[in-house]
């Protein structure tokens, strides 16, 4: 659980620093990608030298490690697009419904066939989807329509990433993803390099360090609990930056995020015992 844990405390860390990146300091998607893929590659490579592990450089490793790749740049290139086209706020009310579509996904592809997890993980997503979708995001209009598929193919990488990690270590399968991810956003957006401005690389640096935690815990929590119970403990994460906005930005907070927090404990709970 200490690699859930981390996770959790990478993910929310993560969402903070993405909060204040958007919102606070007025970043670019393109200089967003470039500047935070660059400190992920910085972070998950020097993971390594303690966190290496046992690797299988097989054929069938590669063609995974390939797929993943794909569908990472893939949904990394629609997610920029995404936040150039649509507020934060809308783009993430159709992030809301990732925890959901990943335990389909994982239920059906990977034959992941724990009754008590998967309902658990279930009632959660709806959950977490009603604590934090308002009525205007349920109106869509066609620009939003690739949003959809972002979203799909985010919750599809969890499904590679799972078939991968049965040749690759999770620090060694992220740093090469991210590592290729950085390289092709590098050209795409080298033009965003040079306008970079000084104070954002210390905000990239702490969302890159927050990132590498969240994702290769991410992974090892695939490997060792599944995608469907690493998925339902992760839905804790976005709660916390609430608690957080309480406590030191005075926001308020709803009751329907509290109901939805006791729900989500209580599945986590259910799903365990």
């Amino acid at each position: 659980m200490i690699i859930l844990l981390l996770a959790i405390i990478g993910d929310a860390g993560n969402i903070l620093a993405d909060k204040y990146n958007f919102l606070r300091s007025k970043v670019t998607p393109q200089q967003y990608n470039v500047g935070l893929f660059l400190f992920l590659t910085i972070f998950s490579s020097l993971s390594l030298v303690w966190f290496y592990g046992d690797n299988n450089f097989s054929l069938v490793a590669w063609l995974w490690l390939i797929a993943v790749v794909i569908v990472a740049t893939a949904w990394n290139i629609g997610y920029a697009r995404a936040l150039a086209k649509e507020n934060l706020e809308e783009f993430e009310s159709f992030i809301l419904f990732t925890p959901l579509i990943t335990t389909l996904f994982a239920w059906v592809f990977l034959h992941e066939q724990n009754e008590k997890v998967i309902v658990a993980s279930i009632v959660a997503s709806v959950a977490f989807i009603i604590a934090h979708i308002k009525k205007n995001h349920l109106v869509l209009h066609k620009q939003q329509k690739y949003l959809a598929g972002v979203v799909i193919l985010m919750s599809f990488e969890s499904i590679l990433v799972k078939q991968a990690l049965v040749y690759f270590s999770p620090a060694l399968l992220y740093t090469v993803r991210t590592l290729i991810v950085f390289i092709i956003f590098a050209y795409i957006y080298r033009r965003s390099i040079k306008t970079i401005p000084q104070k954002l690389w210390v905000l990239f640096a702490f969302s890159g360090a927050m990132g590498t935690l969240f994702k290769i815990a991410q992974f090892a929590g695939f490997n060792s609990y599944g995608v469907i119970y690493t998925t339902l403990v992760l839905m804790l994460a976005p709660f916390i930056i609430l608690f957080f906005d309480k406590l030191w930005l005075k926001e308020k907070l709803h009751w329907k995020n509290m109901a939805s927090i006791i729900v989500i404990i209580g599945a986590i709970i259910y799903a365990t015992i």
